[in-house]
């Protein structure tokens, strides 16, 4: 009988890089919720180092995004995560573990599920579709200041 393992990718990849039969060296547990992730939705990562050593924090980055890790006990670290609507199959994620005196990189990566999202085809004027330089220049200094302000909340607690 064939094995199932649609689904279970995210489960997988984790018990793999905890008995150390990946890049990821067995140096975290990685957990996400809900286990199989929709593109387009916002998820918990649960992070458990596996590495010698009290490890004083956690940090990493999801699609471009910082991740802002926090625990309770020391043990478990946190972090919500924003899925983009649209990519491959798998989400890479990069952490960061910081101990005494050093910090270890862990590159990994978990499955993520397709959005079922309607689509509507709409209509606009041509006007409105190719902007004029002058709208182009004014769309272009919105876009770069909504970019600083994104980067700047990630120094916001």
């Amino acid at each position: 009988m064939p094995l199932e393992l649609r689904g279970h990718a995210p489960a997988i990849a984790c018990l793999l890089a905890f008995l150390g039969l990946s890049s990821a060296s067995a140096q975290v547990v990685l957990e996400s919720e809900p286990s199989a992730p929709r593109r387009g939705t916002l998820i918990r990562l649960k992070v458990t180092p596996t590495i010698d050593g009290l490890v004083s924090d956690v940090t990493g980055e999801v699609a471009g995004e910082s991740l802002h890790f926090s625990t309770s006990d020391g043990v478990i670290w946190q972090s919500l995560a924003g899925v983009p609507f649209s990519g491959p199959d798998s989400l890479p994620v990069t952490l960061v573990l910081v101990t005494a005196g050093s910090s270890d990189t862990v590159r990994t990566s978990i499955g993520v599920v397709p959005g079922d999202y309607p689509v509507e085809q709409l209509r606009v004027s041509p006007r409105m579709a190719e902007p004029d330089s002058a709208a182009r220049v004014r769309i272009a200094r919105e876009g770069a200041r909504a970019r600083r302000v994104s980067r700047a909340a990630h120094d916001t607690a």
